[in-house]
């Protein structure tokens, strides 16, 4: 839920270049111009029309519907997935189904029926929301005020705070549990907060992506020669490119380039694209393919 546009090219040599938010797996199924390119998950390709159109909502699973882009305005409710409608029609007993509601929000304190309410977004930022102060515990993890500070859970006060996140060190001396939750990585030898990158990561399973909770970026990891590089879009080819790039590039046969896909937003529709999903959400979709 998430984040502004940016056009990148690949005229240009492309080395681990970082991706806006909004661009992971921002490929819609409109995008596709060839029936490879139409991924079956989410799409239907018209052999008649030689066109790839969108799935309608209640052909998904609850999990497929939680993890769908907001273009596909779709959202789980009254055990179906149904055509969203607005933001507060919904609520739930995970508050952070909110984010993965179309351009919502949550309200991190629960209602009388003990579940929490969504709220329209008021910033195109990750898990934004409108203040860190008087939120509970459970919201108070990756959530981001509008003027950019992350929240943190005190538990000296046992209170959620806003804290500045200009950088992974001005985390120091949190805690182990603490620094993830600001997407760093803790040294337990020096007891900082370092920026988190993929060469970091030392599990395959969890070499996909990292982001940086202060620009809105991901940059996409590869697993290759028993360890954790940043990904080269340039070594993308025609049959590689969409699965390739977590459904966040296509192929463009008219340059012959693999390129980013950025979705146009519509007078009537203004922040409808500006909320994709999370990463995780793309790792999801992307194994429900595999499968």
């Amino acid at each position: 839920m998430k984040f502004v546009f940016i056009l990148i090219s690949l005229s240009i040599q492309i080395h681990a270049i970082s991706l806006q938010l909004n661009q992971v797996g921002g490929c819609t199924c409109e995008m596709s111009s060839v029936q490879t390119e139409c991924v079956p998950t989410t799409c239907d390709w018209d052999a008649t029309t030689s066109k790839c159109t969108r799935k309608t909502c209640d052909k998904f699973t609850v999990e497929m519907c939680d993890q769908l882009p907001d273009y596909l305005k779709c959202a789980w409710k009254d055990n179906s997935c149904q055509a969203f409608t607005k933001c507060s029609d919904y609520a739930y007993a995970d508050g952070f189904k909110c984010f993965r509601v179309g351009p919502c929000q949550a309200v991190f304190k629960k209602n009388t029926a003990g579940v929490y309410p969504c709220t329209d977004k008021t910033n195109d930022s990750m898990h934004s929301i409108d203040s860190c102060a008087g939120i509970d515990e459970v919201g108070c993890v990756e959530t981001v005020q509008n003027d950019g500070k992350v929240c943190y859970w005190n538990p000296s006060s046992s209170t959620c705070e806003a804290w500045s996140n200009s950088a992974c060190s001005n985390f120091d001396n949190t805690s182990l549990l603490a620094c993830p939750k600001f997407s760093c990585d803790y040294n337990a030898t020096t007891g900082k907060c370092t920026t988190r990158t993929c060469d970091n990561i030392v599990v395959e399973a969890a070499c996909t992506m990292v982001w940086d909770i202060k620009q809105q970026v991901a940059t996409q990891c590869k697993w290759a020669n028993s360890k954790c590089m940043e990904f080269d879009y340039a070594t993308l080819t025609q049959p590689t490119c969409l699965m390739g790039s977590s459904l966040s590039y296509k192929w463009n046969s008219s340059t012959s380039k693999c390129e980013v896909c950025v979705q146009p937003k519509s007078d009537d529709d203004t922040d409808d694209t500006s909320h994709s999903y999370l990463v995780q959400a793309v790792v999801a979709i992307l194994i429900f393919i595999m499968i």
